[in-house]
């Protein structure tokens, strides 16, 4: 493991972004977050909130994220999966000149960048 990230509302930004990614020039692309729970998607619609307000708030589903190599991958899943968690290849972290976290919103499946 490189990272582990524990994810609160606006930590995509700033604690997994900012802390963790910009100052090694790295940027993610979370192309698969787990699905926001029902009242976080009820609450959002009550409230008027659009994606990246949701993500600001709440952590979106997203206990932790966790950087691996690819080459384990396959064993990292299976070590979670022995421990009760059911983890998920969210997506994948590059090196990039302009620094970026890209999303794809779990609420309605439109990119947040940051």
């Amino acid at each position: 493991m490189h990272l582990i990230s524990h994810l609160s509302g606006g930590a995509f930004e700033d604690k997994f972004g900012n802390d963790m990614l910009k100052p090694l020039n790295l940027s993610a692309d979370i192309k698969s977050p787990f699905v926001p729970p029902k009242i976080m998607k009820k609450c959002a619609q009550w409230r008027g909130m659009d994606s990246e307000d949701c993500y600001r708030a709440w952590n979106g589903g997203q206990g932790a994220l966790v950087v691996v190599d690819r080459k384990d991958v396959s064993a990292f899943l299976d070590l979670s999966r022995e421990f009760g968690i059911e983890p998920k290849i969210g997506g994948y972290i590059t090196e990039k000149k302009d620094y970026t976290v890209k999303i794809i919103s779990g609420f309605d499946g439109k990119p947040i960048y940051y």
